[in-house]
């Protein structure tokens, strides 16, 4: 299956939305899986998943205008979301519809405005990773607001460490983290700024698909209370929160993650398998 390709008129198309399949279907009727990294990632952050699940699942993976060797002019639109409903068209449009749509923190927040938005047909149910949520515009306060540019410091610098794998001068990780921070730019900033303060105004009501909010424990950039409070607020929802992990679950604690991902998907009642002409 060839990777697709999307740009938009306005928007730099050196950061385009490309879809890769990571893997083709082992059976007839094998689960068909979106994977949509977060800010300043990309898919490779899903590895360990793919190669757990490959043999079993048809895998896709979105890298998004957002991803770390793209980030750019996109944040120029206010309207992120548009992105990841463009993924979830596109695999739906090349390849068939979606049983799973597994998203991570800006994405996880961009996917839920998706679901409430968006017309029937979407995926049938969906992982919401370390995301960002609260329930009430009271729940933001100043000191939280000039608190999160340094969350996102924060965030930027355990992703290069988990990628690094142990790797590396700790200082080094900080002045990387600097520099991804510098070359995202203050318009990204704001794009995840605005989507976290507009979280208590997504209609929540309208997401009734099974999904699985699955956060770590130890996470010191997305609360945990955020993924409870969304847990709370899904019609569907079951809470998951894996211990001594961070920001990056799929990473840190490659196989619980997994392990929980493969039993949500597991609980979705099978669908009928279509005979190929």
């Amino acid at each position: 299956m060839p990777g697709l390709t999307a740009t938009r008129p306005g928007v730099d198309n050196h950061t385009p939305l490309i879809l890769l399949p990571r893997s083709e279907p082992a059976r007839p009727g094998a689960p068909r899986v979106l994977l949509l990294h977060g800010m300043a990632n990309n898919g490779n952050v899903w590895q360990p998943l793919c190669e757990e699940t490959g043999e079993q699942w048809e895998i896709w993976s979105a890298e998004l205008p957002w991803r770390n060797e793209g980030v750019g002019s996109w944040a120029h639109e206010e309207d992120s979301a548009r992105w990841v409903a463009e993924a979830l068209t596109g695999v739906t449009e090349s390849a068939g519809p979606i049983d799973l749509v597994v998203a991570h923190s800006f994405s996880a927040s961009l996917l839920l405005r998706v679901l409430a938005e968006a017309p029937a047909p979407g995926p049938r149910a969906a992982v919401l990773v370390s995301p960002f949520h609260k329930p009430s515009p009271d729940d933001f306060d100043w000191a939280m607001l000039t608190g999160l540019a340094t969350t996102f410091v924060d965030a930027m610098r355990e992703g290069i460490r988990v990628a690094a794998a142990g790797r590396g001068n700790p200082e080094l990780h900080d002045a990387a983290a600097l520099r991804v921070c510098e070359r995202i730019g203050p318009y990204a900033w704001t794009r995840f700024l605005q989507t976290y303060l507009n979280s208590p105004w997504v209609d929540l009501d309208r997401v009734d698909l099974p999904c699985l909010v699955l956060a770590g424990e130890d996470d010191l950039i997305a609360p945990p209370g955020d993924a409870r409070s969304l847990a709370r607020r899904l019609p569907s929802a079951r809470l998951e929160l894996l211990p001594s992990c961070g920001h990056f679950p799929m990473a840190q604690e490659a196989g619980a993650f997994t392990g929980k991902v493969a039993d949500f998907l597991a609980t979705l009642p099978p669908l009928p398998v279509t005979p190929n002409p």
